[in-house]
């Protein structure tokens, strides 16, 4: 689509001429928009069972150098959401992450307990 309407992609980029927009920040730039850059985001659903510990949510810069299992692994190991929102944190930098770093983590345990740190 972004093609056919006359940009182009290099890497993680998408150009339109001179201007370059990072894939992961391209919601709602109307300067990419007629290059077919959309801000329709993609929606599911989960329902949070009793057994479920944590809830991750986090941006490429964790996703990109540490794996689900690794995810799944500290969340396993550890009881605290803030203690398991620093410890990912602590493993994408140590994975080589330069990127920016959102993660928010909800004890599905302990009601109203939500974590969230930016790097």
């Amino acid at each position: 689509r972004i093609e056919e309407l006359g940009g182009s992609i290099r890497g993680t980029y998408i150009m339109n001429g001179y201007h370059s927009l990072a894939v992961s920040r391209s919601l709602g730039d109307q300067s990419h928009k007629k290059v077919g850059v959309i801000a329709t985001p993609d929606v599911g659903s989960y329902m949070i069972r009793h057994d479920d510990k944590f809830l991750v949510i986090a941006s490429d810069g964790l996703f990109k150098k540490v794996s689900n299992e690794e995810v799944a692994h500290i969340c396993r190991i550890h009881n605290d959401a803030n203690t398991v929102a620093t410890l990912l944190k602590d493993k994408a930098l140590e994975n080589g992450s330069g990127d920016n770093i959102t993660i928010l983590v909800l004890d599905c345990e302990r009601k109203n307990s939500l974590s969230s740190l930016e790097h």
